[in-house]
This record gives structure tokens, sequence and C-alpha cells, in this order.
């Protein structure tokens, strides 16, 4: 089974957008295979009722050498079609404290651990496969 999911155009490109729910709340958000980790805008964890205040303060560096502070969160993510429905629990999160970002960004920890990703650019979608997780020898 494969959740497929069409590209969506942000300003003048066309960027890979999976459609998932936290607490039966339906989010976008581009899943970026160059991401170590996923993060979310200050507003979408405020959204989700989460206490920013009792999460611990950390901070990270972007490729870029940006540096921006986050909080720590989890969260179980469902996906769904028609047909099926698949939970992955536990997915890191950081926090924007600082509102750089604008939306949401699919980073590959507990993503890519789950699914096989298939970019399909030339049909301007993406694909997520059920893969569960593996131990490479």
């Amino acid at each position: 089974m494969v959740f497929y999911f069409r590209y969506k155009s942000i300003g003048n490109f066309s960027r890979p957008i999976i459609i998932f729910s936290i607490k039966d709340i339906e989010f976008f958000g581009i899943i970026d295979s160059g991401a170590d980790s996923s993060f979310m805008p200050r507003e979408v964890a405020e959204i989700l009722g989460i206490n920013i205040n009792e999460l611990e303060d950390n901070e990270i560096v972007t490729i870029s050498g940006e540096k921006i502070k986050v909080k720590l969160a989890y969260f179980n993510l469902v996906f769904k079609d028609i047909r099926e429905k698949r939970t992955i629990e536990h997915v890191p999160f950081h926090i924007d404290l600082d509102n750089k970002l604008k939306y949401i960004v699919i980073g590959r920890a507990g993503i890519f651990d789950n699914f096989t990703v298939i970019f399909e650019q030339i049909h301007k979608r993406v694909g997520l496969k059920y893969s569960p997780k593996r131990i490479y020898k």
C-alpha cells in the first residue's frame, strides 16, 4: 500500500506536500529528505494544545549555520486514505520558538524509518510506502 500525495505550488515551485493528522487535526507538511528532523511553527504546537513551557529548551544549527531556538516534542502521525490508515508513533518534532518557519517540514527521523519515500517529480507526486523499521547488518 502506497499513500500518494500531489505536489502543491508554493511560490514559483511545486513542493512534495504530504497530509497527515495529529490529535485528529489535519496538517500539510513539506517532506524534506535533506532534513534530519521534522519542524513545526510555534503556532501549530499551540493549536495542538502543547504547553511549550513544559518542554526542554534546545537549539539547532541549520545547514547555513543559522541558530534557531526550539523545543523538542513527540507526536503520533496518522496517514490515511479510503483503503488504509497507518499511525507512526513518537515522531520527533522541533518546535520553532523564533517563528522563522512558515510551514511544517517533515524530515527523515521517524518517517524514513517507517516508509520508503518515493519522489515522482515527473508526475508531481510523492508516495509513502509502509516499510516497517528494518535492521541492516
